[in-house]
């Protein structure tokens, strides 16, 4: 007789693979040719960089085609890219080789129990791992593990099974004073929350497959972000404003069909409503960064919350 948890694992099991095998056939992603979005994280990175010369090291887990790979390699960094499927890392490998661009591609799910033993090593070094996996708690001693001064985690976190062994995982490759930058839709973005106010008592099915189109298994707000990463021995040192937009009232199309093309006053009037609703998305995105509609948050090394501490210290409360 199976038991109802091993049936339920096999089933979100069977969505992580239907989610590889989509993403498998993806021709393009819109996150890589948004070419100033690439811009924009590659100069975080920059600005990490400071007044050094020296070159950071840089993991781009998610990689997918790897434009931000590339750039991030074109402005000098030493990078890996790691991604759960080989169609995609085979992409980055080509578009690195006709620059001559120097970029390890490594294929890993984050959500394994294991990190691939070319993590392991100085992958700008000679020595050629095998292509074992190793437990984590076997590779402590190894190169890689504390050595990246940077990781890039863009919308990968919604869609894991373990997120928060994911986060430690992470922490494990980053030095003492690396940084991690973590992208994610907003749950508390504005539209959810008009979406609310709209609905007050309404409930929504997920079984539908209409609904389910992102295969998103989970939703964070700024707040059970920096919870789920303080466990895992990860704060959030700064964060970055996206966009906020209000539906219906920034998006409102200045348009008609009974207007000709020749009416250039009113195509400049679409275009300056344009100029100043982007200025506004980003103005708002800046002065309220938690209803943006996705976070951007870079976070630093520290140590996971203590467990058995914060139970000791409810019990000390409790009346005797």
């Amino acid at each position: 007789m199976n038991h109802p948890q091993d049936k339920q694992s096999t089933q979100i099991q069977s969505l992580a693979t239907h989610y590889q095998e989509s993403y498998e056939q993806v021709s393009s992603l819109a996150q890589q040719t948004d070419l100033s979005e690439v811009l924009y994280f590659a100069s975080l990175a920059q600005s990490k960089k400071g007044s050094s010369s020296k070159p950071l090291r840089i993991l781009d887990l998610g990689c997918a085609e790897g434009e931000l790979s590339l750039e991030l390699a074109r402005r000098g960094h030493q990078v890996v890219g790691v991604d759960i499927s080989e169609k995609q890392l085979n992409k980055l490998a080509n578009k690195a080789e006709k620059e001559s661009l120097s970029i390890q591609t490594i294929q890993w799910d984050i959500d394994q129990e294991s990190i691939p033993a070319q993590l392991q090593i100085n992958p700008l070094g000679s020595a050629q791992p095998d292509q074992k996996t190793l437990a984590l708690s076997e590779l402590q001693s190894n190169a890689l593990i504390g050595s990246f001064d940077l990781i890039y985690f863009m919308d990968i976190i919604e869609h894991l099974q373990n997120p928060l062994a994911a986060l430690g995982r992470l922490r494990s490759l980053l030095r003492p004073q690396g940084r991690v930058l973590i992208q994610t839709p907003n749950a508390m973005a504005i539209q959810r929350l008009l979406w609310y106010l709209a609905r007050p008592r309404k409930h929504v099915d997920y079984h539908k497959p209409q609904l389910l189109q992102d295969l998103h298994l989970s939703h964070y707000d700024y707040l059970s972000l920096e919870k789920l990463a303080n466990f895992a021995g990860l704060r959030s040192r700064r964060h970055y404003p996206t966009r906020l937009e209000i539906p219906y009232l920034l998006q409102a199309k200045l348009s008609s069909p009974s207007l000709k093309p020749s009416l250039v006053p009113f195509n400049g009037l679409k275009t300056r409503w344009r100029l100043l609703s982007n200025l506004l998305i980003k103005a708002l995105a800046k002065r309220f960064p938690w209803f943006a509609d996705s976070l951007l948050i870079e976070f630093e090394v520290c140590q996971p919350i203590d467990i058995p501490g914060q139970i000791a210290f409810w019990e000390s409360q409790q009346p005797l």
